[in-house]
């Protein structure tokens, strides 16, 4: 029966690609067997929208070329369900593309954001990771763009850095509501990590601040002896002076 909706619906859609259409009949065999039918109603992913999806991810990775507003209007939804439902099915099936925080950042011109977007992840990883068994461990992939996009948009926060955060949603391949939950996450985790930066800050300054005035002190402390010799030297020297003339005075009277 799907089978055969499939090669319906790609004479529809100008597909005429043998491989496009069994890859496509493939990804409809691992939808139903991966997600329930509650799963795809909730997604509004009923009827021949969900076999035009396949149809379309088929001819991704066959690098074949697909009319987006032909396969919107076959599938019978409206742009954003369909998109919306696009991206699940990328991510139920594996094929989402994989976006590295660097290549996002070059792409939304935010570049002086990786180094701190990758410390948030580095952080995250390492606090989720202590909460699950190791088993669970393994089905963890931090790479996934969801992890990345959402690192990047926490440390354009952190830096005021703007950044389109609409199109980081949608590359997250999740919805809003799921974007933002994990964006408050990181985002306590960025507070505490600009929370220690600032304390050590603070404290290297009092050092040196400190350092600064002990060697100000004793400069002005060997300056004060200086002073205090240089007054002696001149007292002497005035005391001998008025010896010499007392005696030169006394010669004189006498003689």
């Amino acid at each position: 029966m799907e089978n055969h909706v499939i090669d319906t619906l790609s004479s529809k859609l100008g597909i005429r690609s043998h491989s496009v259409i069994r890859k496509a009949q493939e990804f409809m065999r691992l939808v139903e067997i991966r997600a329930s039918s509650s799963t795809m109603a909730a997604l509004n992913l009923t009827g021949s929208c969900k076999s035009v999806m396949c149809l379309e991810l088929a001819a991704k990775s066959c690098d074949c070329t697909m009319e987006k507003k032909t396969a919107v209007k076959v599938a019978g939804v409206n742009k954003k369900v369909y998109d919306c439902g696009f991206k699940a099915l990328e991510s139920l099936l594996d094929l989402q593309p994989q976006l590295s925080i660097r290549a996002m950042a070059v792409q939304f011109g935010c570049t002086n954001a990786v180094g701190l977007a990758h410390d948030l992840l580095g952080q995250y990883e390492k606090s989720f990771r202590q909460k699950l068994t190791e088993a669970r461990q393994q089905d963890m992939d931090f790479s996934r763009p969801l992890f990345q996009s959402v690192a990047l948009y926490t440390a354009c926060r952190r830096l005021k850095t703007k950044v389109d955060r609409t199109k980081l949603v949608e590359m997250s391949g999740v919805k809003k509501v799921e974007f933002d939950k994990l964006f408050t996450e990181m985002d306590k985790l960025g507070e505490k990590q600009t929370g220690t930066q600032k304390t050590a800050t603070k404290r290297s300054k009092s050092f040196l601040e400190e350092l600064e005035h002990s060697v100000q002190v004793e400069i002005e402390h060997k300056q004060a002896k200086l002073d205090t010799s240089a007054d002696s030297d001149s007292g002497d020297y005035e005391a001998w002076k008025r010896k010499i003339l007392e005696q030169a005075a006394l010669a004189g009277a006498a003689s």
